[in-house]
C-alpha cells in the first residue's frame, strides 16, 4: 500500500481578539462632537457621536457572525477529517488482511484448489509468515500546522491539535513475522 497523508489545516483567524474599549474608538469623535456643541452647533455634535457608535455597533455585530460562522464551518471541517482518518484506518485494515490472509482464507483456497503460494523473492511480503491477529499504528500520515506561541487560547485549534496528535491504531490485523 502507498504511503498516505492526511492533511489537517487550520482554523481561519479569529476575529474576537482584538476588542478595543468603545470609548477609544470613538474618542476623536466625542473630541469633535465636544468642540461643535461648544460652538452650538448640536447637529455635528449628534453626528459625530451617533455614528461612530452605530459603526462600531454594526462591527461587533459583523464579527460576531464571522465567529459563529468560523465556528461551524471549521467543526465541520474537522469531521470531516475525522471520517477521513477513519476511512483510512479501515483502508489499511482491509489491505492487510487481504496481502496476509488468515488461515481460514487459506483453508478455502485449498478446497477451491486456489493457487497458494505466489510470492517470488522481489514480493515486499516474501517469507512473511502471519501468527495470528492483533493491534498496529496506522500508517497514514495525518500532516497539520506546527504549533505555535499565542497570547490567547484558540478553542478550534486546540481542537484540531486533538484530532492530529491522537495515535490511531487499527485492530483485528494480521500480527507477521517477517
Amino acid at each position: 500500500m502507498k504511503e498516505r497523508t492526511i492533511g489537517v489545516e487550520g482554523p481561519p483567524m479569529s476575529m474576537a481578539r482584538s476588542q478595543m474599549p468603545l470609548m477609544l474608538r470613538m474618542g476623536s469623535s466625542v473630541v469633535m462632537g465636544g468642540m461643535s456643541a461648544l460652538a452650538g452647533n448640536f447637529t455635528m455634535l449628534l453626528s459625530s457621536v451617533l455614528f461612530p457608535f452605530l459603526s462600531s455597533k454594526y462591527t461587533d455585530e459583523q464579527k460576531q457572525k464571522y465567529e459563529h460562522l468560523r465556528n461551524v464551518k471549521y467543526r465541520e471541517y474537522l469531521e470531516m477529517k475525522r471520517r477521513e482518518i477513519i476511512a483510512a484506518q479501515n483502508d489499511e485494515r482491509d489491505f492487510l488482511n487481504k496481502k496476509y490472509p488468515s488461515l481460514m482464507t487459506m483453508m478455502e483456497k485449498v478446497s477451491k484448489k486456489e493457487n497458494l503460494w505466489e510470492r517470488r523473492t522481489t514480493d515486499s511480503d516474501f517469507l512473511h509468515l502471519r501468527i495470528g491477529q492483533g493491534e498496529q499504528a496506522m500508517s497514514t500520515v495525518i500532516g497539520y500546522p506546527q504549533k505555535s506561541f499565542e497570547l490567547e487560547p484558540d478553542e478550534l485549534e486546540e481542537e484540531m491539535y486533538r484530532l492530529t496528535a491522537k495515535k490511531y491504531m487499527l485492530s483485528d490485523v494480521p500480527v507477521i513475522l517477517p
